[in-house]
């Protein structure tokens, strides 16, 4: 594994830059603004490309599409292996930031030699050029790789306080969260010139403010609005006490679940139960204390963060019917 001095060594000698970033997340969207940032500083040709890290193949991220069309209709459905190896040439790299190319991808380009992962996620492979940490999320892995150590982005600090499930900068973090989720400040904004980069944009702060306040009065509304049931689960004789809700719709569901968990000091886990039509399976999202949110995904074959997963949980039935 090499460091994350790399970058300065072949600096001199990069041709194009391809960016390959997670179109999923606020992570991600910060990646891409680092990436335009410093391409741009710097004088580099680049190409930035969204993946749509579940299917894998490349998407522009949702909240980079302003109209409606562009949301609906945001996956391009190319093919990552087939546009990674038909833009490399010379001395050309490609740098992956907050995803990484699954194994058999991998395998199947080109230039290995030539692509650098910056990933907090775990890999089943081993690659050339893999810089992980799970101490910071994407953007605080492809800033150090690009800038060093001795830079820390303002920006980068509240995303990853939020992508780590740490919160220990709220509530600017929930702002920045909702500022950024929003859609109304692009890459172009979050990419400029202003000091905005280094000490963050007032404009940041005070719409996300905004939008987050209306955000917890929906909460608030949901969880008056709906019945909570809560029941007591044995999982392989650890007696946990759950909350179950069903149908969160719009709203973050680890959001909902913390609210449910600071309400009712008692309960362990919070579960969000989803019916999927289209796959005929249900959806788990877990929020747990303490790390007890692993006991039941790690059973039921999901994965994430210690206290919180909200994708990776499927089963073909009701769990809690």
């Amino acid at each position: 594994m090499k460091t994350l001095s790399m970058i300065h060594d072949i600096i001199g000698s990069i041709g194009k830059i391809l960016f390959v970033v997670d179109g999923y997340d606020n992570d991600g969207l910060t990646c891409g603004a680092i990436a335009k940032k410093f391409a741009e500083d710097r004088g580099f040709d680049y190409k930035i490309i969204w993946l749509d890290r579940g299917k894998q193949i490349v998407k522009k991220p949702i909240a980079y599409c302003k109209t409606k069309a562009e949301r609906d209709n945001n996956q391009t459905g190319e093919d990552l292996v087939k546009v990674i190896n038909s833009s490399l040439c010379d001395n050309d790299v490609c740098i992956f930031a907050d995803v990484a190319p699954i194994k058999e991808q991998y395998e199947a380009i080109k230039y290995k030699d030539r692509i650098y992962i910056c990933d907090h996620h775990k890999l089943n492979y081993e690659p050339i050029n893999h810089f992980y940490s799970d101490e910071v999320c994407g953007a605080g892995l492809l800033s150090h790789f690009l800038y060093g150590y001795e830079i820390e982005l303002e920006l980068v600090k509240y995303v990853c306080d939020r992508d780590l499930w740490k919160f220990n900068h709220a509530p600017i973090t929930h702002y920045i969260h909702m500022a950024l989720s929003s859609g109304e400040f692009d890459l172009d904004f979050l990419a400029d010139q202003s000091d905005h980069w280094f000490t963050l944009d007032d404009r940041l702060i005070e719409r996300g403010k905004e939008i987050y306040n209306e955000y917890l009065a929906k909460i608030d509304e949901y969880i008056r609005d709906n019945f909570i049931r809560t029941i007591t689960f044995d999982v392989d004789g650890n007696m946990l006490n759950i909350a179950i809700t069903k149908g969160v719709d719009g709203l973050y569901i680890s959001d909902v679940l913390d609210k449910i968990q600071k309400m009712d000091s008692t309960i362990d886990i919070a579960i969000n139960v989803n019916y999927n039509n289209e796959t005929n399976k249900y959806n788990y999202g877990v929020r747990s204390r303490k790390g007890k949110g692993a006991l039941i995904w790690e059973k039921f074959g999901g994965g994430g963060h210690a206290n919180g997963q909200t994708g990776g949980f499927q089963l073909d039935y009701d769990l809690f019917s």
